[in-house]
């Protein structure tokens, strides 16, 4: 079944842009007839129709264009299409690597991160207008802010690192060498905030 997630073979597989694939793998559906449907446009710019005529191998019913895929052990596990097999294939990913449930994980994530970003100063305020305090010790006061530190530098780490790629992806000039100290410190940032922002997290979680 080609049915879920798959990775184009063209892309960075070491290079940090290999991040990327978070947002771009290949999903394919399945229509009501159970023939696949992949996000690759006809010349009509409508998605093709594929029809399979043949074990594993589907045309397009509007043209003379095929899909063919490699079948090991009994599973799908690469496919491609005519006019780009030359050069372009598409594999499964691995469990860890497949973005159906690592994009909503990030997405998830990210999100919870940002709420705490953003309310620790919300909070703090509603506190003072009421008079309240926070009935913490000190060593639990002081990982609770850490942690807070944590959430807003992991925040502003994938905000800088979504920033440098798609300005290296806007403008290719900024894959040359005159934007390597963007990246560097970006780098610097991403260690800082996900390791430092990991360990803090750690050590609020153990207070508490």
């Amino acid at each position: 079944m080609l049915k879920g997630s798959w990775v184009n073979s063209r892309g960075s597989q070491s290079s940090f842009l290999a991040a990327l694939d978070l947002f771009s793998q290949t999903r394919i559906s399945l229509n009501a007839k159970g023939e696949p449907v992949l996000p690759f446009l006809g010349l009509n710019d409508v998605p093709r129709h594929w029809v399979e005529f043949a074990p594993f191998v589907w045309r397009d019913r509007d043209s003379h264009e095929r899909l063919a895929a490699q079948v090991a052990d009994g599973q799908i596990v690469r496919f491609s299409i005519d006019g780009i097999s030359p050069f372009m294939v598409f594999d499964r990913p691995a469990w860890y690597q497949n973005v159906g449930w690592l994009r909503p994980s990030f997405y998830m994530s990210l999100a919870a991160l940002a709420l705490t970003a953003i309310f620790w100063p919300v909070t703090a305020t509603v506190r003072r207008r009421f008079g309240a305090t926070l009935a913490l010790d000190p060593p639990s006061m002081r990982a609770y802010r850490q942690s807070k530190i944590a959430a807003v530098l992991i925040v502003a780490a994938v905000a800088f690192w979504g920033t440098t790629v798609g300005l290296m992806l806007k403008d290719f000039n900024n894959l040359t060498a005159h934007f390597d100290w963007v990246v560097h410190l970006a780098q610097l940032l991403g260690i800082v905030a996900f390791i430092g922002g990991l360990v803090l997290m750690v050590l609020n979680l153990r207070a508490v």
